[in-house]
């Protein structure tokens, strides 16, 4: 399995994670604090949490 890593600041996570959605070829997100998995979430899932969040923009 190919995987790619990206360190973004805390209140860039939820733009990031809908950016690689809107890309199509994400399979799985999976975000790690210091070595320890905090979420790891399916992209089947994910869309729907990426649509439902709210836009930090707002």
């Amino acid at each position: 399995m190919t995987y790619e890593e990206f360190t973004v600041a805390g209140s860039e996570i939820v733009e990031k994670v809908k950016e690689l959605i809107r890309q199509g070829n994400v399979t799985r997100v999976r975000l790690i604090h210091k070595g320890r998995p905090l979420i790891d979430i399916p992209l089947s899932v994910g869309v729907p949490v990426a649509a439902a969040a709210p836009d930090p923009k707002s």
